[in-house]
């Protein structure tokens, strides 16, 4: 099943967001990152949120742990691909509305 085919925006909002931010700043790091440079690239959001987004990560396949480095994986890469591709869909919905 798509990404598209399951997800809701309130799903968005609640769950997906925090984990497509902490992909986003390891992808924008290179597609490798310390947890500092997340936490730091990330202000506002609180470390215990940005740890519990990591494991689940990681537990999805998304990321991996080298050391004190955390790596988006292809499946990362993709997940993260198909989320910002839903999330512009979702906005050109709302725009239609608008």
């Amino acid at each position: 099943m798509s990404l598209r085919q399951n997800t809701s925006i309130s799903t968005l909002r609640s769950v997906m967001k925090p984990l497509i931010l902490v992909l986003n700043a390891i992808a924008r790091n290179g597609g490798r990152a310390r947890a500092t440079e997340i936490i730091e690239s990330l202000r506002g959001i609180s470390p215990t949120v940005i740890y519990t987004n990591l494991r689940k990560a990681m537990l999805e396949g998304l990321v991996t742990r080298e050391g004190e480095h955390y790596t988006l994986t292809q499946k990362g890469r993709e997940f993260l691909k198909s989320a910002i591709e839903e999330i512009k869909r979702l906005v050109e919905g709302a725009e239609k509305v608008e």
